[in-house]
């Protein structure tokens, strides 16, 4: 994952998932006398684009008065 700043406010973050398209799966069944293989792929390839902003409410200061 990557990810840079804008001006301290602001990220953009990129994520990949399974670029080379690599990941299989495979299934074997074995019941009695049948026997049963099944290999397969699904296409687990993402691509994530994620953009945040902080709004700045200005300098606020917390606290109680006390009387």
């Amino acid at each position: 994952m990557n990810s840079f700043t804008l001006v301290k406010k602001g990220s953009i973050k990129l994520c990949i998932s399974d670029p080379f398209y690599i990941q299989k799966s495979s299934v074997s069944t074995r019941f009695i006398n049948i026997h049963s293989h099944t290999d397969f792929r699904e296409d687990t390839r993402q691509l994530g684009l994620t953009f945040s902003y902080r709004f700045s409410r200005g300098s606020q200061k917390f606290g109680f008065q006390t009387l």
